[in-house]
């Protein structure tokens, strides 16, 4: 399939934050919308509740399916993660995301949609912050945000620690490790092939990240990976018996024999560097350093209809 890219925004062009999953605070989306340097429009039922989800199925389906059909939305950012996007992804007015392509904002549980619109129709969405923790972090992710949204892919190079050297290059797919974990069975099997695969978790003790790995081993998606990019795995202490996150991954990693850098600040801590999820990148590792840089990219951005 060839790759979809929504087309670059201008300083004019309209945002519309959404729902989709986990409830949400009014006045950290109204923090987190001050600081977007475009025209934002908040979904209207965007702080429905309904127990630890957004509104209910049928709500955050309406509310995302209307973003989609929205003329002039050129890009739609996720309020937050939480859960919920995976009670609703099958139900998605794709046909009109993939006839006037907007770019889609988001982490955590976000990664679902991500990796459902990656493996299933090549749309390259973006990895990056969401509505209501916008706010919290550095002027430079924000900054970083807005320069994909106006280019279409990040020009600045990322340094990394070097964790297994080699130099490969590829698509930039991933997200949270536990969420990419609980897809399998949904997805292609070969989704991630000649991927570089992108992994980070919050509040999971090491041995359920080992089981969240050994999913993935088991499904196929480490035959064919070109690299692994780490990013950070924020609150995943050691239990009494001292096992590190870090141990769990580099014995589970090391023996794929591919280039591994660790270090991406996303996206669960006091960072949230974006990366447009599906784009090119090349990563370098050396002994001693690793570079992650996103490439142009190689097609042409889609055609926008919705002015």
């Amino acid at each position: 399939m060839p790759t979809i890219t929504p087309g670059p925004l201008t300083p004019t062009d309209e945002i519309i934050i959404v729902a989709p999953a986990g409830p949400v605070n009014e006045d950290d989306i109204v923090r987190g919308a001050a600081r977007i340097r475009f025209n934002v429009h908040i979904s209207e039922g965007l702080t429905r509740r309904d127990g630890f989800f957004a509104g209910s199925p049928r709500h955050r389906e309406t509310e995302l399916n209307a973003a989609l059909n929205r003329p002039g939305a050129r890009a739609i950012l996720c309020a937050r993660g939480g859960f919920g996007i995976t009670t609703i992804i099958d139900r998605l007015d794709i046909n009109a995301l993939l006839a006037n392509p907007a770019w889609i904002i988001g982490n955590s549980d976000i990664t679902a949609l991500l990796i459902h619109l990656w493996a299933r129709h090549r749309l390259c969405t973006i990895h990056g912050p969401m509505a209501a923790r916008i706010a919290t972090y550095p002027e430079c992710d924000v900054t970083d945000l807005h320069q994909i949204l106006t280019l279409g892919y990040h020009p600045a190079p990322c340094s990394l620690m070097p964790i297994s050297p080699g130099e490969t290059s590829g698509p930039f797919i991933g997200g949270n490790l536990t969420m990419l974990a609980h897809m399998m069975g949904t997805l292609p099997p070969d989704f991630a092939d000649g991927c570089i695969l992108f992994l980070e978790d919050v509040a999971e003790a090491p041995y359920r990240i080992e089981r969240c790995l050994i999913q993935l081993e088991r499904n196929g998606v480490f035959k064919h990976i070109r690299g692994i990019v780490l990013g950070e795995f924020t609150r995943c202490a050691p239990g009494a018996d001292g096992v590190t996150a870090e141990e769990v991954l580099k014995r589970n990693l090391l023996p794929l024999h591919v280039p591994i850098a660790g270090g991406y600040p996303a996206a669960h801590g006091q960072r949230n560097r974006p990366f447009v999820h599906g784009h090119a990148i090349a990563l370098k590792v050396s002994e001693t350093h690793g570079e992650l840089r996103e490439q142009a990219p190689s097609v042409q951005p889609a055609n926008d209809r919705r002015s």
